[in-house]
């Protein structure tokens, strides 16, 4: 993982976001649960004087857990791949300590398909209309703060899996059998017009948080899943391991 020198505005990237100029970067993350990100000058005697609903020490050892872990797991991805994540002057600090664990956990989760997953980039934008979305040109996952730190997991997770479907050759081979799981039409299309919840692809990257995570938090009555096609996600992000892009 590593953090990008400052970058130019998302409304200059050819991107559908845009963001308003910010003289400093405003987004601002807490780690617990029920707390969600705010925004703050992202300045040290900013952060040293703003108040927090968790007390300093709990605040400090979570985010040291969650980079110890992160750390941890990057390693062991790191050995296999060449995944990276790369982080934007948009991100907060504590919120790259989430996005960099949860990065790694996604990676460590997904041994066959490491070999093709590369580079992505993250930016937070609190004007973002959806939860979190991802640029296909651009290769840029986009969240939107305030959120608490059990959405953001779930959100960034599924926005990796909308990744692999243009990074990885194997997925294309992959949807058809997960339409079938799904007990869709066989003639389905893959990023059919449709309801959100009915589209395939949304399928798919739910079922990639729950084979990562092993849970969903986010649109588990709205969005349903097979078991079959749980467990067919599951299989190809850990079997068969697909070779390296390069």
């Amino acid at each position: 993982m590593r953090r990008l020198a400052r970058l130019p505005l998302l409304h200059q990237w050819n991107n559908p976001v845009t963001c308003a100029p910010r003289a400093e970067p405003t987004l601002w993350c807490r780690l617990d649960e029920s707390a969600k990100l705010n925004s703050a000058p992202r300045t040290e005697d900013a952060r040293r004087e703003r108040p927090t609903a968790v007390n300093r020490p709990l605040k400090i050892t979570v985010l040291l857990g969650v980079v110890a872990v992160g750390t941890w797991l990057a390693w062991t991805a790191a050995r296999n791949n060449d995944a990276e994540l790369v982080v934007g002057e948009s991100v907060a600090f504590d919120l790259e300590a989430l996005a960099e664990a949860t990065f790694a956990k996604f990676v460590a989760s997904a041994p066959a398909v490491a070999g093709c997953i590369g580079q992505v980039q993250l930016e937070a934008d609190p004007e973002l209309e959806d939860t979190a979305r991802y640029d296909q040109q651009t290769r840029v996952v986009l969240v939107r703060v305030p959120a608490t730190a059990a959405n953001l997991e779930a959100a960034l997770v599924h926005e990796f899996a909308h990744h692999l479907e243009i990074a990885c050759r194997s997925h294309a081979e992959l949807r058809p059998e997960f339409i079938l799981a799904q007990r869709l039409p066989p003639d389905t299309e893959w990023f059919a017009d449709v309801a959100w919840e009915n589209r395939p692809s949304e399928q798919f990257a739910e079922a990639t948080v729950e084979a990562v995570l092993g849970r969903r938090s986010r649109n588990k009555l709205l969005l349903r899943l097979t078991p079959e096609a749980t467990d067919l996600v599951e299989s190809w992000l850990g079997s068969n391991p697909e070779p390296s892009m390069d």
